[in-house]
């Protein structure tokens, strides 16, 4: 391929020094004369050697008028795939988090910026290209490629921020569909990343297929150093959420050295209260071995119920960010617990809510309790004060009156929690009737009984222990009751936690979730006049799970995953116009980007009036803490201004800091079809040129034309100097 076609014609003077010698020999006559035969001839050895020095001088100067002429013509070595036209490309950048971490000053993601600045300066007017961020997903700077460059360049060139995790086949699919639709001309693809393995992951034989069977010039342009020493704090998180205020709770911190060296007595330290006001709760030291987990407890205790965030951190080591991990300090007041006791007797622990009193307040009147229990007999119950109340506790309550079991129901429904113990006092019929409802109602069994344990008693065995409601249970060494109702539970919601009788058909414990709040009903009272339970070590823990599982109907997680919504609920109106919602990182959105949903009047025909307003963020897919404020006008009129944090966790994979090793490079490249350019042996910018439009030749043609001249003055030089010679011999 030549790019001055006309400057070929130059090749006809090539036959210039030809036509010249054989105009010179044709100046030149033979005449043999007499005395010419006596004279010395020369040998036949002398002619060919002075016909190969005339041939070798003709070939040189052919040589050079040749070599200037396709010099002048600028000839160009095309690349293999070589397709004339503007070209269409996708520029991958990747700017997961760790493309923050520091290369002798400059981090990774600038090392990108600027690779990807020279590809965009190697196109020529006419080309169109796209971009598109990896991490955290996959961003298009542009919907569609461009041929507004400068644009391009403006955006990338304000690229900083480094968030969440690289998923390059993801990138590289996406890259694809866009150079499918592309028009006919070049296509280019570019992947401009550091060498973490975990980016990779995914990149198969379908990916391939993916990228189809159309040319496509493919090219990687990595970043960085092949280190991988990191210490990550992957995540710190409260054992049981929401934590009780004044209540110690235990702290739950992971650890992972990624690293080929061993950490000793490394800091840490946990910090709790708002983001940009950390109070310091625990400091510690820690030791890991190379490439080894770590998990630590640590108990805390927390005197107020806050709305901020818990933070674990470590000395910065490998990846900026991921030497801390937040999550929302989820806490709640002590729960209020109204226990209506059934049967109460003046004589010590023989009452109803003894035992039950002393498991939920086991302090007395001291701080640190996880409940406020409030003792009503059932003959002196009313319901129209339960929403002064988290809990409420049915013990051994002989009957509920119709309008008291309308109250319940509204009450559960608004999300609040119900326990009920039948005892011998209780009757089944009237439960059945008003409270069961068939099925319709908060009772989520029908009662029969009570029955009597017949032969050797049977341990009360878990059926899920993993549930929160028996999150402190330990129940399988207690004895079964000896007496019990038997429950009959709805089909359709209700889980059965334990059974007695060592029989799966006998249950002891079941739970249901009605409304918005949830329901526990026992087959036996809390006391001890059917069994020996209140006097063991389980009694407690059991008794304080059922309360807490009750009592946190409403609690909505505030530490989530990337992409799932951020949702926070108040009880009464929020005043829209006070939401403000402020990103990691400091960007603030006003309530346009917050949903705001309020709802009135939720039990439908049980007549609530209660109103509770959500607001939801939809957009949560940066890893970081989220704060949202606003003012929520309470149901008698008072306006408060709330505050509360969110926690998006980040990805774990950036933490591992592994880059690929040479087999797993050569394995993508064969795979994938791809180059890897570093630009070590020439410019990036240059060497992407030479691949889109080949390399000119003109310039070694210029100096092999130049050589030619020279060589050609050298060898006239010493020839006649040897011609000479020979002729004075």
């Amino acid at each position: 391929m030549f790019r001055n076609v006309p400057m070929l014609a130059g090749l006809g003077a090539v036959a210039l020094p030809l036509v010249l010698h054989l105009l010179a020999r044709a100046r030149y006559r033979t005449h043999d004369w007499g005395a010419m035969m006596f004279l010395d001839g020369r040998s036949p050895r002398h002619d060919r050697l002075l016909r190969l020095r005339s041939g070798g001088l003709l070939v040189v100067r052919m040589a050079a008028i040749a070599a200037l002429a396709l010099a002048l013509a600028r000839p160009v070595l095309a690349p293999p795939g070589y397709a004339p036209g503007p070209v269409t490309a996708v520029i991958i950048v990747d700017r997961s988090l760790s493309m923050a971490c520091d290369e002798g000053g400059v981090t990774r993601l600038a090392l990108a910026r600027q690779k990807a600045l020279q590809v965009l300066a190697s196109f020529r007017p006419g080309d169109r290209a796209s971009v598109l961020l990896a991490g955290d997903g996959v961003v298009p700077l542009e919907p569609q490629p461009t041929d507004d460059l400068r644009r391009l360049a403006r955006h990338l060139a304000d690229l900083d921020d480094c968030r969440g995790a690289a998923d390059l086949p993801a990138a590289i699919r996406l890259a694809a569909n866009i150079l499918q639709q592309a028009p006919a001309g070049p296509r280019e693809l570019y992947v401009v990343c550091d060498t973490q393995a975990s980016s990779w992951n995914g990149a198969d034989a379908a990916l391939a297929a993916h990228l189809g069977d159309r040319p496509l010039r493919f090219l990687v342009l990595p970043v960085g150093s092949p280190r991988a020493d990191n210490l990550a704090v992957q995540s710190v998180r409260l054992v049981d959420a929401p934590a009780i205020a004044g209540v110690p709770a235990e702290v739950e911190i992971h650890l992972r050295n990624y690293g080929a060296l061993p950490r000793a007595e490394v800091p840490l330290t946990l910090s709790a209260g708002r983001p940009d006001d950390l109070r310091v709760l625990r400091t510690t030291t820690i030791s890991m071995l190379p490439d080894s987990q770590l998990t630590l407890r640590l108990t805390v205790q927390l005197e107020t119920a806050a709305t901020g965030v818990l933070c674990a951190s470590v000395a910065p080591s490998g990846v900026p960010g991921d030497d801390r991990a937040y999550a929302a300090l989820e806490m709640i007041g002590p729960i209020r617990v109204q226990i209506v006791s059934g049967d109460e007797r003046s004589e010590p622990l023989r009452g109803e809510s003894d035992y039950l009193r002393m498991a939920l307040m086991p302090y007395g009147a001291r701080r640190g309790n996880p409940a406020v229990v409030t003792v009503v007999p059932a003959e002196r119950w009313s319901a129209d004060n339960l929403d002064e109340y988290d809990v409420v506790v049915l013990a051994n309550v002989p009957q509920v009156t119709p309008a008291q079991a309308r109250a319940l129901e509204q009450y559960v429904y608004s999300g609040r929690g119900l326990i009920m113990a039948p005892g011998d006092l209780v009757r089944a019929d009237n439960y059945n009737r008003v409270l069961y409802r068939d099925a319709a109602g908060v009772l989520p069994a029908l009662l029969e009984g009570p029955v009597r344990s017949h032969g050797p008693r049977e341990p009360i065995r878990l059926i899920d222990p993993t549930h929160p409601a028996l999150a402190y249970a330990a129940l399988d060494r207690q004895p079964s009751p000896a007496r019990h109702f038997v429950l009959r539970p709805r089909w359709f919601d209700v889980g059965v936690l334990a059974t007695c009788d060592g029989d799966k058909a006998h249950p002891w414990l079941v739970a249901s979730t009605t409304g918005r709040g949830r329901v526990l009903l026992l087959a036996g009272p809390l006391d001890a006049d059917w069994s020996d339970l209140p006097l063991s070590a389980s009694y407690l823990p059991l008794v304080q799970s059922m309360v807490r599982w009750a009592a946190t109907a409403n609690h909505v997680p505030r530490n989530v995953s990337p992409g799932e919504p951020l949702l926070a609920q108040f009880a009464g109106d929020v005043d829209g116009r006070t939401v403000r919602l402020v990103l990691p990182g400091g960007r603030r959105l006003d309530a346009s980007a917050v949903q705001l949903q309020q709802y009135v009047n939720e039990g439908g025909d049980l007549g609530l009036a209660a109103r509770r307003t959500v607001l939801r963020f939809e957009n949560a897919r940066l890893s970081g803490v989220y704060q949202l404020t606003a003012t929520v006008v309470r149901p008698g009129g008072a306006r408060e201004n709330v505050a509360v944090s969110f926690v998006v966790r980040p990805d774990p994979r950036e933490s591992d800091l592994t880059p690929l090793d040479a087999v797993r490079w050569n394995e993508l490249s064969r795979l994938l079809r791809f180059e890897r350019l570093d630009g070590t042996a020439r410019p990036i910018g240059q060497d992407i040129a030479w691949r889109r439009t080949g390399r000119e030749l003109w310039l070694p043609l210029l100096l092999a034309s130049l050589a030619f001249m020279l060589g050609e003055m050298i060898m006239t030089r010493a020839w006649c100097r040897t011609g000479t010679q020979d002729t004075g011999a």
